[in-house]
C-alpha cells in the first residue's frame, strides 16, 4: 500500500548532500506536492534492505522512497548508485510540514484538482450574471426582466444550466 507524502512520517536523511525525508513504503505519486520529487530506492537481490540505487520507479526490490525538494541528474541509465550516498539523520520521524521547517521551506500547496459536471436538480439553484445591457447601471444583484425571463424558460426546461465545481477525490 502506498503513503501518503503529506502524512507520512518520514526519517530526515541527506543523499548527495542534499535533505530528503525516507520512507520503507511506496510513495503514492499523486500525493507528492508540485515542486517536489520522489524517487524509489532498490534493494540488492541477496538482501533487499541493503539500499543500493536511486530510480523514478523500482518495481521489484524496492527497499524504499525519498521525497526531496530538489531534482536529481539522473544519468542514461535511469539509477543512481547510493551505497554511499546515505546519511540518515538521528533527528527522530518527521513530517512534510516538519521538514519544511527545519529547512526554511515554504509548506507546499496542496495539489487540488477540480473537474466541472452539471448540478443535479436537486443542487441545482437560481445563478445568474449581469446582463451586458445592464453592466454599469445599478447594483450588482439587478437583472433586466428580459434577463428574468429567460431565466424562467431555463428553468422550465427542467435542465440544470447551473455547474458544480467538485475536488478530485483522488488529492
Amino acid at each position: 500500500m502506498a503513503v501518503n507524502a503529506r502524512t507520512e512520517k518520514f526519517q530526515h536523511l541527506e543523499v548527495f548532500d542534499k535533505p530528503a525525508l525516507f520512507t520503507n513504503g511506496r510513495i503514492a505519486r499523486d500525493t507528492v506536492p508540485e515542486g517536489w520529487y520522489c524517487y524509489d530506492i532498490r534493494g540488492s537481490d541477496d538482501d533487499p534492505g541493503e539500499l543500493c540505487y536511486m530510480e523514478e520507479n523500482v518495481v521489484v526490490n524496492h527497499a524504499g522512497s525519498v521525497l526531496m525538494p530538489e531534482k536529481l541528474a539522473m544519468p542514461k541509465s535511469g539509477r543512481l548508485d547510493v551505497r554511499d550516498e546515505l546519511g540518515f539523520l538521528d533527528e527522530g520521524n518527521m513530517t512534510l510540514r516538519e521538514f519544511c521547517e527545519a529547512h526554511q521551506l515554504p509548506y507546499p500547496a496542496e495539489n487540488m484538482k477540480f473537474h466541472i459536471r452539471p448540478a443535479r436538480p436537486e443542487e441545482a439553484g437560481l445563478f445568474y450574471t449581469q446582463h451586458p445591457d445592464v453592466c454599469g447601471r445599478g447594483s450588482q444583484s439587478e437583472i433586466s426582466s428580459d434577463h428574468t425571463s429567460i431565466l424562467k424558460k431555463r428553468a422550465r426546461l427542467d435542465r440544470p444550466y447551473s455547474y458544480i465545481m467538485n475536488r478530485d477525490s483522488s488529492s
